[in-house]
């Protein structure tokens, strides 16, 4: 298979990749010419092991509306560890292999693209 980029995008309740729960994850798969393929996204059920930033939660209370009782009530949440397995055979799929790398040239903010990569990575080892 050609060359894939992944756009991706990771949506958690809190900075620290280690300690705070990632709800929800995206990614969509794009060919070098600009071609969009079909996407990817999980809602991710929140690992007991892992807990919550108040700041954060307070932001997604007051701009987003969101709580841990909305997250919690969605119908379509994946555990953490079949969330990921998912991902691993969507990238593998998509690119004949699982290999990470960044392409940071055309990133505008690049420390967000890592922590959203470290939110991943995070998942996917720990």
């Amino acid at each position: 298979m050609s060359q894939v980029y992944f756009v991706t995008d990771v949506e958690t309740t809190g900075p620290d990749f280690a300690y705070h729960n990632m709800y929800q994850f995206a990614a969509v798969p794009v060919l070098p010419d600009g071609t969009v393929l079909k996407g990817l996204v999980l809602d991710v059920d929140f690992d007991p092991a892992r807990g919550h930033d108040q700041d954060t939660l307070d932001f997604l209370r007051r701009d987003l509306q969101i709580t841990p009782e909305t997250l919690k009530a969605r119908t379509t949440m994946v555990k953490p560890d079949p969330a990921m397995r998912t991902f691993n055979s969507f990238i593998t799929a998509n690119s004949g292999g699982p290999s990470f790398g960044v392409e940071s040239s055309n990133i505008l903010h690049p420390a967000e693209q890592y922590i959203d990569i470290a939110h991943l990575v995070c998942y996917c080892y720990l």
